[in-house]
């Protein structure tokens, strides 16, 4: 699964544990996922089982920053971060 794939999909994996619709901004994901633990490690768990085994959910969040700001604020497209996820993958 390529970075804006796998992005896309946890924040959709968490509109779904959270129960909200839409995150509206990248701090409303952070902040649900700071308070509410019981979902956090459903969450980080299911990740995992995917062989994305993030750290906590700081490094979750700061992995959905990172793409979201490439994304979002230097204008990479979906398809510059789908062919350059092997790169970013070795180093992140």
């Amino acid at each position: 699964m390529d970075f804006a794939i796998l992005t896309e999909h946890i924040l959709h994996k968490s509109e779904l544990l959270f129960g909200v619709d839409r995150f509206e901004t990248i701090s409303e994901f952070e902040k649900r996922v700071s308070d509410y633990p019981k979902e956090r490690i459903s969450m980080l768990n299911y990740f995992k089982s995917l062989g994305y085994n993030f750290k906590n959910e700081k490094e979750l969040v700061s992995f959905v920053k990172f793409i979201s700001t490439l994304n979002n604020n230097w204008g990479m497209s979906v398809a510059s971060l789908s062919e350059y996820t092997g790169s970013f993958l070795f180093d992140y």
